[in-house]
């Protein structure tokens, strides 16, 4: 027994000697890629680092993960790095450095809600020893998070105003293309066109594209058709007279008095715009046209030329059917 037991204690110091020794190595590796990463040289440091984590496996201290991030950083391997300092943030979690640092490597690659996240842990954590400036730069870390989030909102609506402006100037050409063809009779073509506009458009396409589309559905015999693009046009330009009127017209058109007469007296009612004169008038031409059909629609009251002889035949037939009972 006695022999089993010193074998024994010789391996054990036999194995703790050795991890002494490796722990001594790892530091040393740690140190020299340190002074390599404060002198600039950051490719070499990682790999100095890399040595360190190999030797050190998973006893390798977390200031040399942390380093190595840094190192990773540096050469701008971002997701390396956010690697390294979640494994430091793991092992040291009292530290704010890999928090700070963390947040500063998914701002580099752009995801500010981790960056975010990272900075406002480290901004909020009760600081040791060593820790007030990584603190310190964590709220700045917040700061450059908002800008950059600022920045960003400002590019995309620059970007998105840009785009419309295209757009708008696409569905322009489109639309003077369309009512050129629905002047010339062309009106499949035309509504091809204003289709196409309106697909492109979206909900950028002004009113007039809806509405001229509706004139040419009409001219079309679509009427359905018509209605539903001159609705949109007045609902996106409730001001103008025209959609009400041309509405009117299509109603007029397939004999419905009551829907025509609301659109038109609608038209009526609007106040005149520059431009919308003419439509106006022929809105009040449209409901005194519908007054017109109605009264010939409408017979006029019979009145009894003699009422005295109506009264004697009344009579004369209670009488008689008196007198057959």
């Amino acid at each position: 027994h006695h022999s089993k037991d010193n074998v024994t204690s010789v391996v054990i110091e036999q194995a703790g000697a050795r991890n002494k020794k490796i722990e001594k190595q790892v530091r040393e590796l740690g140190a020299t890629g340190d002074e390599l990463l404060a002198d600039g040289n950051a490719r070499e440091a990682l790999a100095i680092f890399e040595q360190a984590v190999a030797l050190g496996g998973t006893e390798t201290p977390w200031s040399v993960f942390y380093n190595r991030g840094r190192a990773y950083a540096a050469t701008e391997r971002y997701g390396d790095a956010v690697r390294d300092f979640k494994i430091a943030a793991q092992s040291e979690p009292d530290s704010v450095k890999p928090f700070w640092r963390l947040g500063e490597a998914y701002l580099a690659t752009g995801l500010l809600g981790a960056a975010e996240t990272a900075f406002h842990h480290a901004a909020t954590m009760p600081v040791r020893d060593g820790d007030e400036k990584a603190q310190e730069k964590a709220k700045a870390g917040l700061v450059k998070v908002t800008k950059v989030s600022e920045q960003r909102m400002e590019d995309e609506r620059k970007r998105l105003e840009k785009d419309q402006k295209e757009i708008r100037a696409e569905i322009r050409k489109l639309g003077g293309s369309g009512n050129q063809l629905l002047t010339e009779g062309r009106t499949q073509e035309a509504l091809a066109t204003y289709t196409q506009a309106i697909a492109r458009g979206g909900g950028l396409t002004p009113w007039n594209i809806y509405y001229n589309r509706g004139r040419a559905n009409l001219a079309d015999g679509n009427p359905e058709a018509a209605i539903s693009d001159l609705w949109h046009a007045g609902q996106l330009e409730p001001r103008s007279v025209k959609p009400a009127w041309q509405s009117g017209e299509v109603y007029l058109s397939i004999g419905d008095l009551d829907s025509a007469e609301r659109a038109f007296n609608h038209a009526a009612t609007i106040p005149v715009r520059e431009g919308d004169e003419d439509a106006h008038r022929k809105a009040r031409e449209g409901l005194a046209r519908i007054a017109e059909l109605r009264n010939v629609a409408v017979p006029e009251p019979s009145i009894d030329p003699d009422p005295v002889s109506r009264a004697v035949s009344w009579a004369k037939r209670r009488w008689k059917d008196r007198r057959s009972r």
